[in-house]
């Protein structure tokens, strides 16, 4: 949902080449509008009734407040979470609110606060990386709110792959 909507718009803005003041507003504006909705489903969540029918959709929204109140965690507890079975829908959580502050928080407060240019690289690779991790992500979890082992080990996979890529690319391989 939201997380690939905070993604495409990051790819075009970074199609642009620069991240001016502007870019750099809207992004913290649409991040403070994230949490304060987030908070706002999950007060909503605890306040509704937990009948039957409307269980799977208070999970969903709690689930979504969580990622609104979580959004500091540590994406260490996704894999550990992964590994132990514990809690994994809540380190998914994690991970999508992780995603969306370090797109919208951080980029929104460094072009605010100094405008840059893109580097080449990074429109080159770098953000359709992003963007078929977020797809993926989105596609691994269309059904449920989890990522299990196999698809944990898929991603870190992947994780693995794009860090030995960029070391290649410092040290000039």
């Amino acid at each position: 949902g939201f997380m690939m909507l905070a993604t495409v718009i990051t790819v075009l803005i970074i199609l642009q080449g620069e991240m001016g003041r502007l870019a750099g507003i809207i992004f913290l504006t649409a991040l403070a509008s994230y949490i304060g909705f987030s908070l706002f489903l999950g007060m909503r969540a605890q306040a509704a009734p937990a009948s039957a029918a409307s269980k799977d959709e208070t999970t969903m929204q709690a689930q979504e407040g969580v990622t609104g109140k979580a959004f500091i965690m540590d994406c260490g507890k996704f894999v550990g979470g992964l590994l132990l079975k514990k809690h994994s829908d809540i380190a998914y959580g994690n991970i999508i609110g992780s995603n969306i502050y370090n797109l919208l928080g951080i980029l929104g407060v460094t072009a605010t606060a100094l405008p840059f240019t893109v580097p080449a690289e990074i429109m080159r690779f770098d953000i359709w990386a992003m963007l078929g991790a977020t797809i993926l992500l989105m596609v691994f979890s269309a059904h449920q709110w989890n990522i299990g082992r196999i698809k944990g080990a898929i991603f870190l996979s992947l994780y693995l792959a794009y860090t030995a890529y960029l070391v290649m690319q410092a040290i000039g391989m």
